[in-house]
């Protein structure tokens, strides 16, 4: 089984928590609470903002105003009575809809940066329901939410095939791809569900752009399970989305990508260069991970073509890059690994030892270890053959 290397990315979608502008009353209790807001007298502010809550004015009003207190709490640092207060203003006024919608935004947000992925998930689909995809002063703060969703389920996708092939691996057992693929498929089709959504009910959104590329991934890994995809319907979506968004930069560089993988998993290595070339000169400025996936994937190329040097040549530049988006764990002890296997083929066996023991330097206790430590045992018979 071949396990994808983390294709997917994370939404390039800001986490911002600036409070946005938005009608205030005129009533001195409001003024007196906004005026202590801005000035930054955030502990008074509070004070004053849960006297308006617990008023008799109207539920906007007071909806607004435990809206405000969380925005205080988070400048004061307090964030989890921040998240708590955004979804007290959901669960107590949940017709005044674009304070809740926004509320539960930024509770899932704190949820998510706090790796709390249930909390971020159940607080993003509360924010992304009918009632405030059809509210229109809610309706952009839904359709981000239903974005932040997907994510937040392609994580838990990740995370679980990560886990299950780990625990196979560390066993000494080659993951089974069914076992990953049951165990992973929930969030697999919940993020396929939050994504489609998108692209049905907000097509003009430009928020499709990026659920559209993230379904073109999905179905990638799909093919990569067998599970009724194939990887010539990849590049076919993919050929789809380079026609229709041409301007989509970011998007694009993903979207060339994952046409490369699809390409190089049908062996045709000439043709996925080409992509992950693209990826390099033309999208480097906004690739993001893909950036340094795709330097892998030209490695790979290289090596299922049988050209050594130019496999290694290329893959020590993918551990030599200073980008973040090269520092992907599992493609770097990958690398290395397959360096070592390089040089053991050409019996080059102090280069290859090298090579593999720097994984266990840099990735001690990990599956990748144990297959450097097996592949050095096997260099050590060889050479006194």
């Amino acid at each position: 089984m071949r396990v994808t290397t983390g294709l997917l990315p994370a939404l390039f979608l800001p986490l911002l928590f600036v409070c946005p502008v938005w009608a205030q009353a005129t009533d001195s209790r409001v003024i007196a609470a906004d005026d202590a807001y801005a000035a930054k007298q955030y502990k008074e502010a509070i004070s004053l903002y849960r006297k308006v809550v617990d008023s008799d004015l109207p539920g906007n009003t007071r909806a607004r105003a435990l809206w405000k207190i969380a925005y205080c709490q988070y400048n004061l640092g307090d964030k989890e009575s921040a998240r708590a207060s955004w979804i007290n203003v959901a669960d107590r006024f949940p017709e005044a809809a674009k304070y809740a919608c926004e509320g539960l935004l930024r509770a899932g947000n704190l949820a998510s940066a706090a790796h709390d992925l249930t909390g971020a998930i159940d607080a993003y689909g509360r924010a992304c329901s009918d009632a405030y995809c059809q509210v229109e002063g809610a309706k952009p703060l839904a359709v981000q939410a239903m974005c932040w969703l997907g994510n937040s389920h392609v994580k838990a996708w990740t995370q679980t095939r990560v886990k299950v092939a780990e625990e196979s691996l560390s066993g000494g057992i080659t993951p089974d791809s069914s076992s990953v693929w049951e165990a992973a498929l929930p969030s697999y089709r919940s993020a396929v569900d939050a994504f489609q959504r998108i692209v049905e009910l907000f097509p003009t959104s430009e928020l499709a752009q990026e659920a559209s590329m993230q379904l073109i991934a999905l179905r990638y890994d799909c093919s990569i399970y067998e599970q009724g995809s194939k990887f010539e319907d990849v590049v076919a979506d993919a050929d789809k989305f380079l026609d229709e968004y041409p301007g989509a930069r970011r998007q694009l560089a993903v979207v060339w990508q994952v046409r490369g993988e699809a390409l190089y998993a049908l062996g045709q290595y000439d043709s996925a260069l080409v992509n992950f070339r693209t990826v390099q000169d033309t999208y480097g400025d906004v690739a993001g991970q893909a950036l340094g996936t795709s330097q892998y994937f030209l490695a790979r190329c290289f090596e299922r073509k049988g050209d050594y040097e130019q496999a290694i040549t290329e893959f020590e530049r993918f551990l030599n890059d200073a980008k973040p988006s090269f520092d992907q764990p599992n493609e770097r002890a990958a690398a290395e690994l397959a360096i070592g296997a390089m040089l053991r083929a050409q019996k080059k066996w102090d280069g290859a030892l090298e090579a593999l023991k720097r994984i266990s330097t840099e990735f001690p206790g990990t599956c990748w270890e144990q297959r450097s430590v097996r592949m050095q045992q096997s260099i050590a018979r060889e050479m006194t053959k």
